[in-house]
């Protein structure tokens, strides 16, 4: 159980550091749009609202944006971009209910 608490606090303040530098470089329109979510070994994980965002976001990152978050002191492995609204519910296929011969 503390195993379990150490590693929430560690993940707690690694992302309060990756907010600290997202206030600090991540432009407006884009910060607006997009959120990190979670911090773990390295890998950071993004929701973005749109894919509009999404594609923002990605081209934010690869001209230096991530190095801007590494300069402040976010140690980037990985980057994960992901939807913030969960996909619609899927309606059943063809005849939702087997007919009995």
């Amino acid at each position: 159980m503390k195993q379990i608490a150490a590693g929430a606090r560690a993940a707690d303040r690694g992302l309060s550091k990756v907010l600290e530098a997202w206030e600090a470089c991540v432009p407006g329109p884009i910060g607006e749009s997009c959120r990190p979510v979670s911090f773990v070994s390295g890998t950071l994980e993004i929701a973005c609202d749109s894919s509009a965002a999404t594609y923002e976001m990605n081209h934010w990152l690869q001209d230096g944006g991530a190095a801007e978050l590494s300069k402040r002191g976010v140690a980037l492995v990985k980057v994960r971009l992901v939807g913030s609204k969960p996909a619609p519910a899927r309606a059943p296929r063809g005849n939702a209910q087997r007919r009995r011969p």
